[in-house]
């Protein structure tokens, strides 16, 4: 069986506690107001996700989705089902590799970086990437990207092979911080499963609508035409100590039917 696949899944694969957010709490943030701000280029991320070997314990990298390379998935637990939009077009480059260019969705991004210098000498970063004609599939059981039911849409390997793909846009923030300003922008992936010495997680938020077809496990006719809307909100600063606390207020993975 497959596991380590969304953002809760991460909790189990780096024993960090995402999916309740009871992740080690960050060190106190000091940002002075006339601190040194630089802007980075959004593609400058974009090429960094989809390139972190995720160990599996033997000196090997495990593929999450084999053979397309690895990016973060979203689960909502309530629900029992996940999604993966191809926010940074790794999904998509398999696609046209893998058809040898004869099918390419045309996943697109614009979107900005700054970059603050902190009174401890790292630096704070916030990316704000916003992508089009991002493939789009949902699974159930939650995290089960590889081998879970589809729900909606379609993976890479069999878009690439002809299938009809589920195609939608989506927007991602991320604040998070580097050892030192004008570090080298990390994976999602490693950053928050593996952060090294300096790194830290703050906030994470994703929201995304596709339009696709719908899988009779959904309990229609196969090929329905479908919809599908995304939002995941993650405070990863809270210094909260109550149980009932929960780092992920939104977790939804809502799919209906309709053009």
């Amino acid at each position: 069986m497959n596991t380590f696949r969304s953002l809760s899944a991460l909790a189990l694969a780096a024993t960090i506690g995402l999916a309740s957010c009871d992740l080690h709490v960050p060190t106190s943030l000091a940002v002075n107001p006339f601190a040194k701000t630089t802007h980075r280029s959004i593609q400058e991320f974009v090429d960094a996700q989809g390139t972190y070997c995720f160990p599996d314990g033997a000196g090997g990298c495990v593929l999450f989705v084999p053979p397309v390379e690895n990016y973060i998935g979203w689960g909502s637990p309530s629900q029992d089902r996940s999604v993966s939009m191809d926010y940074a077009g790794v999904a998509n480059r398999h696609i046209v590799s893998a058809s040898g260019g004869t099918v390419d969705l045309g996943t697109s991004y614009a979107g900005s970086i700054t970059e603050k210098t902190l009174d401890d000498g790292r630096a704070l970063v916030s990316v704000d990437l916003k992508t089009k004609n991002a493939l789009t599939y949902a699974v159930a059981p939650i995290d089960e990207f590889a081998d879970g039911t589809l729900l909606f849409g379609n993976r890479a390997p069999a878009v690439a092979a002809g299938a009809t793909p589920a195609m939608g846009d989506c927007h991602l923030t991320f604040d998070f911080i580097l050892a030192h300003p004008g570090d080298p922008l990390p994976d999602m992936l490693q950053i928050l499963a593996f952060p090294t010495t300096g790194q830290e997680v703050r906030r994470l938020t994703f929201e995304g609508s596709a339009k696709g077809p719908l899988h009779a496990a959904f309990g229609v006719v196969e090929g329905t035409a479908g919809r599908l809307q995304v939002t995941q909100i993650g405070n990863f600063q809270s210094k909260s100590k109550s149980p009932t606390w929960d780092g992920f207020p939104a977790e939804h993975v809502n799919i209906t039917v309709g053009n």
